[in-house]
């Protein structure tokens, strides 16, 4: 079918002639709505699975994150250990109730000092603070400090402080090892009573040694 128009430009005469070809595409033409139908219809479950496996997958994340923060609030509020943590200059951020255990003070009347405050000896501080300041990044540094405690005298206390510089803190773990520094205290005591006694018992043989030997020469004399 040839559809022709005249048009008038410029004192010109233009034809225009527009070419069609009766029932090119008519099958295609008839289905093609249906297929784009079809396509955004996968497209949106596609989109909408996407998003609810997203959706789903955050949720799962998220009740992970609150399953292991609950399980290391319940390790920190069981532990029988110390869980600390202090800043670069030793003033308290944070303990755990196992300080009421140990000390015999509650979290927060530990929080508002200094870890310099419970220590009985002040060398123990000049010590901590001269190690902490030449850890590296990272490093844990061990230390048996003697504690003063709330009403049941001091107690030894083994530390592991773990630095972090970029974080300017120190994670601590707190034990109490009184009972084992009595037991080794106890183990030198005896050692020293058993060496003690061996050197009574060498001189007693060196005197009874000379005795006789002294006794023998005054009988031969006379």
């Amino acid at each position: 079918i040839v559809n022709s128009y005249d048009l008038r430009l410029a004192n010109r005469n233009v034809v225009a002639k527009f070419y069609t070809i009766p029932g090119f595409g008519g099958t295609f033409r008839a289905v093609l709505p249906w297929m784009a139908f079809g396509a955004s219809l996968i497209l949106s479950f596609v989109f909408i699975v996407f998003i609810i496996s997203v959706m789903t997958g955050k949720a799962r994340a998220l009740d992970l994150a609150e399953r292991i923060t609950r399980s290391q609030r319940r390790i920190l509020d069981t532990s029988k250990d110390m869980i600390a943590v202090l800043d670069a200059q030793g003033n308290w951020k944070s303990m755990n109730p196992a300080s009421l255990h140990v000390l015999g003070y509650l979290p927060h009347e530990i929080t508002v000092g200094n870890i310099k405050d419970l220590m009985v000896h002040e060398k123990d501080y000049t010590d901590f603070s001269n190690e902490i300041s030449v850890a590296n990044d990272e490093s844990t540094v061990r230390k048996d400090v003697l504690f003063k405690t709330k009403s049941e005298g001091d107690k030894w206390i083994n530390w592991s402080f773990t630095i972090s510089r970029t974080e300017s803190l120190i994670y601590a773990i707190g034990r109490d090892v009184t009972l084992e520094k009595l037991a080794e205290e106890e183990a030198r005591i005896k050692r020293n009573q058993i060496e003690l006694a061996e050197h009574f018992a060498r001189e007693a043989s060196q005197s009874k040694s000379y005795f006789m030997i002294k006794l023998s020469h005054q009988l031969r004399n006379s």
